[in-house]
């Protein structure tokens, strides 16, 4: 059975109804680089180009380390199709995973040049017992290939709720649904990991026509890039879309790290990266040293994140709403049960820095109404208590006048507050003293004193 198909190798035949019918056009996007062959590629002279610089300061929210060996043995990271088969390269790449993962907050994204590749590795890792290490650190997610949207969802919501606690990672394809068009921003992509270079499948139909269409273009002067040159364009382009799910908006931060010797020390491969990407590449030929700075990255980030002050004092204050929630809601709880024994928070207020009769001290409400029920009864034992007659007129010539104390009414609508216009011994307390202190009750016995008075606001009660 054979299949028909017709493929487009030229794409400014699409694009050039489009440019006679416009009077400008607007191309805005992150991975229109390298620029000249893009418009070349459509057909159209732009006259303005302009590659921006990136919101973030890359100097400080950026770490990107290019690793090109891994291992015990050093094996090289290289992803060809010859070295990735290998046990030793899979192995090899497990290493790096568990050195790094455990210095990494929050999420991780792992992006590999195919499915196929995706798969081999992870059950590589299954037997070896690599993947239950790493789930030490992380959670392992991984992009479905085919599917629906509902199952490519459940599996985001899922490893974004893990990301936001003890972590997670999620394994991806580069040109996939998950490399482009998905936010993945702060704590959910912390760190991308590149292995290797998506290069499209070199024996693949598509991809053998377009090279030598591109190759018969150049020769004839129509197109300024090669089949070669194309072929690479498309790797770097899907790597760039790639790179970009780090670096979300100005104050988020990430590390990127590209896992292929043909990253380290190669001008013409960095140079086919984004341009907010290209000045933070290191080449590290100690993989120990990777990790040593890459931990010191997220450490001072998570001390002093980008924004500076103002999003400390943010994140402090959120913090802080909840630690203190709790606390309100044991309060209100308190409060409540204070409700039920007849009492609120104004009457709680009021139980405090209440004046004592006796002594001048500050007391509650309680001791206040008990002081009043000993004078009701005749004060004797009260002044027993309090040592006798003459310690009670010591006292009460060193407490200033009109002090104001609580009654022993415990109505909850209303307190009836009392005065004392003067504390004298009355009738009563002349009859009941004891007889050590009967020379100074005859004194006063026959002195024209004045009786006690205290008046309430609502009654007056007479002490006889």
């Amino acid at each position: 059975m054979y299949k028909l198909c017709l493929w487009c190798m030229n794409p400014a035949v699409a694009f050039e109804e489009i440019a006679k019918q416009t009077h400008s056009i607007i191309l805005a996007s992150g991975t229109l680089s390298p620029l000249d062959s893009f418009a070349t590629e459509l057909g159209v002279e732009f006259k303005i180009r302009l590659e921006a610089k990136h919101v973030i300061n890359t100097k400080k929210q950026l770490w990107v380390g290019a690793l090109g060996h891994g291992g015990k043995r050093g094996t090289s990271l290289k992803a060809n199709y010859a070295n990735t088969k290998t046990d030793q390269y899979k192995d090899a790449l497990g290493d790096v995973f568990l050195r790094s993962i455990g210095k990494i907050p929050g999420g991780v994204l792992v992006f590999f040049p195919s499915y196929g590749l995706m798969a081999n590795v992870i059950q590589r890792w299954e037997d070896t017992g690599d993947i239950d290490r790493i789930e030490t650190f992380k959670k392992c997610f991984q992009e479905p290939k085919g599917g629906g949207k509902e199952q490519l969802e459940k599996i985001l919501t899922e490893y974004r709720q893990k990301a936001a606690t003890t972590g997670a990672i999620l394994f991806a394809v580069f040109r996939g649904k998950i490399s482009e068009g998905v936010d993945f921003s702060d704590h959910n992509a912390r760190a991308v990991f590149i292995v290797g270079i998506p290069y499209p499948a070199w024996k693949d139909l598509k991809v053998v026509q377009k090279r030598e269409y591109q190759d018969k273009r150049m020769k004839s002067k129509e197109s300024t890039i090669t089949g070669s040159q194309w072929y690479s364009q498309q790797a770097f382009r899907a790597l760039n879309q790639a790179l970009g799910r780090c670096i979300r908006h100005r104050h988020d931060y990430g590390a990127i790290f590209l896992l292929d010797s043909r990253y380290c020390n190669a001008p013409n491969v960095i140079n086919q990266l984004s341009k907010w990407v290209r000045p933070s590449v290191e080449t590290y030929k100690s993989n120990t040293r990777a990790m040593h700075d890459v931990e010191q990255f997220f450490v001072a980030l998570e001390q002093t994140p980008p924004g500076g002050k103002k999003l400390l004092q943010a994140r402090s204050n959120e913090a802080r709403k909840k630690r203190v929630a709790p606390q309100m809601m044991m309060k209100t709880n308190n409060i409540a049960n204070n409700n039920d024994n007849s009492k609120n928070k104004n009457e709680i207020k009021k139980d405090i820095n209440r004046p004592s009769t006796s002594t001048g001290a500050w007391i509650s409400r309680e001791e206040a109404a008990r002081n009043i029920d000993l004078h009701s009864r005749g004060g004797n034992s009260w002044r027993k208590r309090k040592g006798g007659v003459r310690a009670h007129n010591r006292r009460r010539n060193k407490r200033n006048k009109d002090k104001p104390i609580i009654s022993n009414n415990h109505d909850d609508t209303a307190y009836n507050v009392l005065e004392y216009t003067d504390i004298q011994t009355t009738q009563n307390d002349v009859n009941n003293t004891d007889v050590e202190d009967q020379r100074v009750a005859n004194k006063l016995k026959n002195r024209n004193s004045t009786t006690s008075q205290l008046s309430l606001n609502s009654a007056t009660t007479n002490y006889k």
